[in-house]
This record gives structure tokens, C-alpha cells and sequence, in this order.
């Protein structure tokens, strides 16, 4: 039997999520035609989106991988299983945040910012997820740019 590709969205974000969500519900919205082939495409890739937005909802104690899970097991794993859960929260929340400031700021030019600069060193996207501090130097930097935000230089 044929393996079915890993899901390309188990990594995203929130943010990300929310935008594919929202372009997909258009996207399905629309009266076209559409070939079987792409029919079964959309449904498989719709399959990923929600079973990966579905990840930030579910709290339950049956979903392996969720702190409670292990939680529920084996109380000794409480601390260390909670503590992870939190971390990777608090990471998410700093790209987010940094996301949206991006977005704000850059708007189209997010990704060339992104690819472009770096912050003392060191890329603006592994700074802000680093620590507050990080977070906050790259924040000002964003803050430091135009109204008209960031444009690539020729090289």
C-alpha cells in the first residue's frame, strides 16, 4: 500500500492556519469545475489543514502526544510533560506575535525581511522565538522601519 505524503501544515502556526483556513473555505466556496483528480486533492489537503488546526483545540486526554495524555498515565510524568506543552506555547506565542508585527510592518515584503536581515547576527525569526528579549529587539527593529516598510536592495 502506497504511503501518504507527511502533512505539510503540522509545523504551521496559528496565524498561518487561519489564513490557508480562511483561503480554503473561499476556495470551496467558489462555483467551478473541478476534475476528480483535483476534488481528491482538495480533500486530502483539507484533511491536513483541519487535522493540524485541530492540534491548538484539542486538549484531551486521549490524544497521545497532548500533556494529559501522559499525564494521565503516569503521574510522574505530569511536570515534564505540562512544562514542555508550555514551552512550546510560550514559542508559538512569540512567533506569532512576531508575525503579526511583521505583517503589520512589512506586509508583502514579510518573507524578503525575513530572508534578508539579520538582528546583532543573528536571523530575525530564531531571535524572536529565542526569548522575550529577542522578541523585543526584533520588534524594534520592525518598528525602526518606514511607513512605506522594508525594500529589497539589489545585490
Amino acid at each position: 500500500m502506497r504511503q501518504e505524503p507527511r502533512n505539510p501544515y503540522l509545523e504551521s502556526d496559528l496565524l498561518e492556519l487561519a489564513e490557508r483556513l480562511t483561503a480554503r473555505a473561499k476556495e470551496l466556496g467558489e462555483r467551478v469545475t473541478r476534475t476528480p483528480d483535483r476534488r481528491i486533492e482538495l480533500v486530502r489537503d483539507t484533511r491536513w489543514l483541519l487535522s493540524a488546526a485541530a492540534k491548538f483545540l484539542d486538549a484531551s486526554e486521549y490524544m497521545p502526544g497532548n500533556p494529559e495524555y501522559l499525564a494521565n498515565r503516569d503521574r510522574n510524568f505530569l511536570p515534564d510533560a505540562f512544562m514542555r506543552w508550555h514551552q512550546a506555547h510560550i514559542q508559538s506565542s512569540r512567533r506569532q506575535t512576531y508575525l503579526r508585527a511583521a505583517d503589520l510592518t512589512l506586509g508583502k515584503s514579510r518573507e524578503a525581511w525575513r530572508a534578508d536581515v539579520k538582528i546583532n547576527g543573528v536571523w530575525a525569526d530564531e531571535l524572536a522565538q529565542r526569548d522575550d528579549e529577542g522578541l523585543g529587539l526584533v520588534l524594534a527593529e520592525l518598528a525602526k522601519l518606514p511607513r512605506w516598510g522594508y525594500r529589497r536592495r539589489a545585490k
